[in-house]
């Protein structure tokens, strides 16, 4: 994840792509997001300047008592030199932590889908509802 996400970043810094203001991380493999879901995270950092994480509930959740912070999320350039230096499978999840990181709410946020078991638990999971407000 963060090679990839500091390969993105680091063609961005071209001056061709000067005027864009933001990136906006999404994995492929998470069922629950939309494309309202993505227009809420870019609607709640108006002027792009702003870091925002999608929140969930999850197993990291449950042991700090708290959503954990994660993608999809927009990243402001200010995080780019951070991002571009990112190496090996740890994605952007120091940033995400930031205090100062706003949160758009995405239930079932913490299902990936990598297995036909994980796409049985999906399945299973929002035929029962929606999950408990973190």
């Amino acid at each position: 994840m963060g090679t990839s996400i500091a390969c993105g970043v680091q063609r961005l810094a071209a001056p061709e792509f000067s005027s864009i203001d933001a990136v906006l991380i999404v994995s492929c493999d998470m069922p629950s997001v939309t494309t309202a879901h993505l227009r809420a995270l870019i609607d709640a950092a108006p002027t792009g300047g702003e870091r925002v994480a999608s929140a969930y509930a999850g197993p990291e959740a449950e042991a700090e008592a708290e959503p954990v912070r994660g993608i999809p999320a927009l990243l402001p350039r200010a995080d780019w030199e951070a991002l571009a230096a990112l190496d090996g499978d740890q994605g952007a999840r120091a940033l995400l932590r930031q205090a100062q990181t706003r949160t758009v709410l995405l239930p079932h946020g913490t299902f990936d889908l990598d297995t036909p078991a994980d796409v049985d638990r999906w399945r299973r999971a929002v035929t029962a509802g929606p999950p408990p407000a973190p």
